[in-house]
């Protein structure tokens, strides 16, 4: 484990723990520390600094932010409930217009196409394609040991790695219409190499990436999914969650939903679980002991459990 790695997981436990003070202690020099991870350091801060009842700080750290560059997804932005204070502020909304230029400016040279890392199914018949969506900030070649092991199902296993950057040059999937068109192509590039893939798709996702997995799975948008695999999964922007729950129910849609119960994210998690219950989606949901924002270590073996339940009737 490297030393951001062991700072961040140290982040989560006090966070999970909501030991704000030591978490503000914690943070105080991080950014010099770990320069390259400025931009994800300093929205931490400006939580803590919010949590802790500063939020006339968090807001000005947000500001020093976006003057060095710095920027982050709109919809944390506008959503995070550990900045609410924070929003409440004026000045808050030219902040996230800033930001949302710095955004712009820093994805002008978007590659066209993503890089998409493809992987063969284990046995026959081929029985349809997994995509893999990355978590904020971490590549897809990090993220292939947590999806590859679907192979073993019988699946094609397809991770793309978003065209889209934040500002500490890391990949993201801030933008919905952008993920959607990313992962439509490697739908498609998947599909041109394995054409028995197209028979059924699971889109799966881990945190960001599981929010917008989640978002594709329940609307039908860019394609139709045969089942979802959320990790840790941010609660996905879609604007009529019941009714789009309700229509997936409808077009068979089922789901397997991964949480920890130290998870910064369980609660969004467990509502959507609920939200897909009450419209209908055969969904199964795992709290897992001891797990905080990250994958499970036996991962592998959930998931295997999880295509099964998707695709076996």
């Amino acid at each position: 484990m490297s030393e951001f790695e062991d700072f961040r997981d140290r982040v989560f436990t006090l966070y999970s723990d909501r030991q704000y003070e030591e978490l503000h202690v914690l943070m105080d020099g991080a950014v010099e520390r770990f320069p390259n991870r400025r931009s994800r350091i300093t929205y931490w801060q400006a939580c803590v600094d919010s949590l802790r009842g500063e939020p006339e700080r968090a807001l000005e750290r947000l500001r020093r932010g976006v003057a060095e560059g710095m920027f982050w997804p709109e919809n944390s932005l506008h959503t995070d409930p550990d900045l609410a204070a924070a929003r409440a502020l004026a000045g808050y909304g030219q902040m996230m217009k800033d930001a949302r230029q710095s955004a712009e400016r820093a994805n002008s040279n978007r590659p066209e196409k993503p890089e998409v890392l493809l992987f063969a199914p284990e046995s026959e018949p081929v029985r349809g394609l997994l995509i893999g969506l990355h978590m904020y900030a971490r590549s897809a070649a990090e993220s292939v040991p947590h999806w590859r092991p679907a192979t073993e199902e019988g699946l094609v296993v397809a991770v793309p790695e978003s065209t889209q950057v934040g500002a500490d040059n890391e990949p993201e999937w801030a933008d919905a219409a952008i993920t959607a068109r990313d992962v439509l192509l490697a739908r498609q590039e998947a599909v041109d190499r394995y054409p028995d893939a197209a028979e059924a798709t699971v889109i799966g996702g881990a945190s960001q990436g599981g929010g917008r997995a989640a978002a594709i799975a329940l609307t039908g948008d860019p394609f139709s999914c045969r089942g979802l695999v959320a990790v840790v999964s941010a609660y996905p922007d879609v604007p009529d969650i019941a009714g789009a729950a309700r229509d997936a129910g409808a077009r068979g849609l089922r789901a397997y939903l991964l949480t920890g119960d130290r998870d910064t994210t369980r609660d969004q998690v467990e509502h959507l679980y609920a939200d897909l219950l009450a419209g209908g989606v055969e969904a199964k949901q795992e709290v897992v002991p001891d797990l905080g924002h990250e994958f499970p270590n036996d991962f592998p073996e959930r998931l295997r459990r999880a295509v099964v339940f998707i695709l076996d009737d």
